[in-house]
């Protein structure tokens, strides 16, 4: 594909002839006629339901590429599965799908990738982001393809409840849950519904660690206990507990681990879990505290500080 940079450098060969059914002067059509001229012939073009379509009613069309119909909610489906196929046969081609306003998120929605949450506007082609696999309900690992960026004028559908907080498109297809399996509808048909339900519990398929989980060493000026390694089950469920309720202070006096819990049970729990683990812990009025600079090494650069920062460690994930 050559770059254009004017006029002059666009190709006179036309992949789309006369005869076209279209309004005159079709905003669309115009696009598509100047994109395949770039494209050139090794095109397929993936159409959505619309008045497009009419570019190609058998026997007759305008196009000399490739061509597919599709319902609308199919069209990336479908253009994925053509390119999968044309790499899966050493095909080098390009294809074009037409998908409307392309069906998007606020540029504010957060996205859960391979190293925490970002924003969906920071994300970046070949980054990781976790993805539910809606036929078996697994949380799966998939690979960000491409981006695509649009202005949006218009009102968009928002939903929030004490798990959900999103904005997309009318368009944009949604998941909800029912008869134990997952289904998809525009966001537009939310606001119709009574109800719609959705899950909040995956299937997740992770590697059975080693029993004993090495903790990496640090210099220490004090007396201060340096742990080599802990069992791995208990380790687990302390770093639950500091993910979820902890915090970490650092000052002249040393490097303290705070985890809150104000229920009496609970409180006991992180008490005797910490003293399996070998830490010089002390219950106060509301909290579990002790001090370890290894520990508070290990949180800050694994889990982060700050509520804002926190994230579940990689080898956690796996």
């Amino acid at each position: 594909m050559n770059e254009i940079k004017s006029i002059k450098d666009i190709p006179t060969e036309d992949w789309m002839g006369g005869g076209s059914p279209t309004c005159a002067g079709c905003g669309p059509e115009i696009g598509l006629k100047l994109a395949l001229k770039v494209l050139g012939k090794d095109t397929v073009v993936v159409n959505p339901a619309g008045c497009m379509t009419l570019l190609c009613n058998y026997p007759f069309t305008p196009l000399r590429v490739s061509w597919i119909h599709s319902a609308i909610e199919n069209a990336g489906p479908t253009a994925s599965g053509i390119l999968a196929a044309l790499r899966a046969r050493g095909r080098k081609m390009n294809v074009v799908c037409y998908a409307g306003d392309g069906a998007c998120y606020s540029d504010d929605t957060e996205v859960l990738t391979e190293s925490g949450f970002k924003l969906i506007k920071d994300l970046k082609a070949g980054e990781k982001t976790w993805s539910v696999n809606p036929e078996s309900n697994e949380l799966e690992l998939e690979k960000v393809e491409k981006l695509h960026k649009y202005r949006f004028n218009g009102k968009m559908v928002g939903v929030k409840s004490r798990y959900l907080d999103y904005l997309v498109t009318p368009n944009h297809n949604v998941p909800i849950w029912g008869n134990n399996k997952w289904g998809f509808i525009e966001a537009k048909d939310l606001k119709v519904r009574y109800k719609s339900k959705t899950n909040r519990s995956f299937k997740w398929l992770g590697k059975t660690p080693e029993k004993k989980y090495y903790i990496p060493k640090v210099k220490v000026k004090t007396s201060e206990k340096i742990i080599e390694k802990v069992p791995i089950k208990e380790w687990v469920q302390f770093l639950g507990w500091f993910i979820s309720e902890g915090c970490l202070y650092h000052s002249k006096s040393g490097y303290l681990i705070r985890i809150y819990q104000s229920n009496d049970k609970n409180r006991q729990e992180i008490l005797r879990l910490t003293k399996k683990l070998g830490l010089n812990s002390f219950e106060c009025n509301r909290s579990v505290d002790f001090q370890s600079k290894q520990i508070y090494s290990y949180l800050v650069e694994n889990c982060g500080k700050g509520f804002a920062a926190k994230k579940i460690p990689k080898w956690v994930l796996s």
